[in-house]
């Protein structure tokens, strides 16, 4: 086992190192967009070069453009004037080859400057497990402060997954009642319409939005159904702390749908479930909202006890170095 002082110095190794490749790989990828910047310029001057070098090479060869500047007397004036671009776009495409050429080495610099510092991550987390160990050999009352970290960390990572799954669960729900929600608005114009004297393309289609509006209702049912049960499981890990609030005296049996189902072909109900719909899906947007604030929330926690953790181990010494 290292001793402390060995620790120390590997661990403002790593950390140096850190801060070094964070700033490698940004430079890095600086360099690698000004190589392809450079090589996009590259390409546009060869491009005008070769053009003017093949206008220069027509008026010195037989083509038309050679008759007719001999014919009305202008074709070494016109020469000249081409010869000149000619000339000018090979300087340009040259010096966008010293562009490039840098460019590349730049780019291969920053990568064996980032080489160099490659697996500080590694680095630092092998010494803090290592000064961990160390810890927990020589100090009882530190150790005890960690394993209350740890415990509150796993606490924190039990509440992020259910509400990441809540989530997911309501962001399913939502899309389902979108779904719903376009078909019954596509059933209640074809049903206005079908009432106006529509004909026999608009009751088929009617017909047809129903038909859809009833499986999409179906689906978002089940979707509904999983969601409260997710927020279900999120309240009860979550009883010494903030509960999600579901809202307004509602739960989500209110937005099952089973009693539409068989008598929607009336145009006042399909109007009132219509509204159901519209309803639901405020409401699932705004728990959504209270979700993802709380996972935020749970984010920030896991980040500052994260670092609360490695700022214990790193800045602990034996009491005989003390």
């Amino acid at each position: 086992m290292q001793t402390w002082h060995e620790l120390q110095r590997c661990i403002e190794r790593a950390r140096l190192n850190g801060r070094l490749q964070d700033k490698y790989e940004t430079r890095l990828q600086e360099a690698e967009r000004e190589r392809q910047r450079c090589r996009a310029e590259l390409e546009r001057l060869e491009k005008w070069w070769r053009e003017e070098e093949q206008d220069v090479e027509r008026l010195r060869s037989w083509s038309m453009a050679n008759f007719f500047f001999t014919l009305i007397g202008q074709k070494e004036r016109k020469l000249e004037q081409e010869e000149e671009e000619a000339l000018r776009a090979k300087e340009q495409y040259e010096l966008a080859q010293d562009a490039y050429r840098q460019a590349e080495a730049d780019v291969a610099e920053w990568r064996r400057q980032l080489s160099g510092v490659s697996g500080a991550d590694k680095e630092l987390q092998r010494a803090i497990e290592e000064k961990e160990r160390l810890l927990r050999a020589c100090d009882r009352t530190v150790a005890a402060e960690l394993d209350a970290l740890i415990s509150g960390r796993a606490r924190l990572q039990m509440e992020k997954r259910e509400l990441d799954e809540a989530i997911q669960a309501g962001r399913d729900a939502l899309r389902a009642l979108k779904r719903a929600e376009e078909q019954f608005r596509s059933a209640r114009n074809w049903g206005t319409y079908d009432m106006l004297g529509g004909g026999t393309i608009a009751t088929y289609l009617k017909h047809n939005r129903y038909d859809d509006a009833k499986a999409e209702l179906n689906n978002a049912n089940h979707r509904l159904r999983r969601f409260g049960r997710e927020l279900e499981d999120v309240q009860k890990l979550r009883q010494t702390a903030q509960a999600v609030d579901i809202g307004a005296g509602l739960t989500f049996a209110d937005y099952v749908f089973d009693g539409f189902l068989t008598d929607w072909m009336v145009q006042g109900r399909i109007n009132r479930s219509m509204e159901r719909v519209e309803e639901a899906v405020r409401h699932v947007q705004a728990t959504l909202r209270r979700l993802e604030e709380e996972a935020a929330s749970v984010e920030r926690q896991q980040a500052a006890s994260e670092r609360e953790y490695a700022s214990l181990i790193e800045n602990w010494f034996p009491a005989d170095q003390s």
